[in-house]
């Protein structure tokens, strides 16, 4: 069984390292790069990383991006730096979106960063995967709550809103009593009224 294990392992290895150089053709391109995703092979997550710095290709991007999420949990931190540094809102969005699917909670910082992009594709993906982070998310949310920009102070009440966690109750009235902003009391209110009654 050891030997059948080793020789199914070395004939992933060369095919991985064979079809490696065809990564650039532009007529296959995007069959390699499902292939790499199929293989769940983490040495590939450079190769696509850097495919992504490089295309301006929506459905290339799109294919590289679903790589990633194949490869899955060990893609997190190239997904975090893509997110961070790519000046492409494509890639941005989809990113955030795949950060979102992976249920990458350590990426709450950079999502959070980028739900103020100048992409409203972006800003709206963001704070979507962060609310699909669940309850676990919840306090680092609350604490968005204490936010001078009300935009950003509405993006987290609305995610709360969407998450609907009694642990959130104390703050979000913290902010109906407080705050000046109508559209931030309005969600606030929403967000309450929702956990309250239990939908």
């Amino acid at each position: 069984m050891v030997f059948c294990r080793n020789s199914r392992f070395k004939k992933k290895v060369y095919f991985f390292d064979n079809i490696k150089k065809y990564i650039n053709d532009k007529d296959i391109e995007d069959v390699i790069v499902w292939i790499y995703g199929k293989l769940r092979n983490e040495n590939a997550i450079v190769l696509l990383k850097e495919k992504l710095y490089h295309t301006n290709d929506t459905y290339l991007i799109h294919r590289l991006v679903e790589a990633l999420i194949e490869i899955g949990r060990p893609s997190i931190p190239a997904l975090i730096e893509i997110l961070s540094e790519s000046k492409n809102s494509e890639v941005r969005w989809r990113v955030a979106k795949a950060l979102g699917e992976l249920k990458a909670i350590e990426s709450f910082d950079v999502l959070w960063k980028y739900v103020s992009d100048k992409n409203k594709f972006v800003r709206w993906r963001c704070i979507c995967s962060i609310k699909d982070f669940g309850k676990k998310i919840v306090p680092k949310l609350v604490k968005k709550l204490n936010d001078k920009n009300p935009y950003l102070k509405w993006r987290a009440l609305w995610a709360l809103y969407q998450i609907n966690d009694k642990r959130s109750m104390k703050a979000i009235k913290k902010v109906i009593e407080n705050d000046h902003s109508d559209f931030v009391k309005w969600q606030a209110k929403r967000s309450l009224n929702k956990i309250i009654l239990g939908i």
